[in-house]
């Protein structure tokens, strides 16, 4: 099954993104995030993943390049 796509813009990390995050794991088991050049101009990388990370249970967690990947 191939994960779906979701986008981290110049909003960062918000309660809506983190929902659709969740929704999106729920119905397919696995979701990619990139994070768009406008994020990571306010925040890096490491942070937006650290954030999302913090909220979200995910069993497993690939960091590569401007992409976190998540599944559970």
């Amino acid at each position: 099954m191939e994960a779906k796509l979701i986008h981290v813009g110049k909003k960062g990390v918000t309660p809506e993104l983190l929902r659709e995050i969740t929704d999106t794991l729920r119905k397919h088991k696995a979701v990619r995030i990139k994070m768009l050049k406008s994020a990571r101009a306010q925040s890096g990388r490491g942070e937006i993943s650290e954030q999302i990370l913090g909220k979200i249970k995910a069993r497993r967690s690939e960091l590569r390049g401007n992409i976190l990947t998540l599944g559970v």
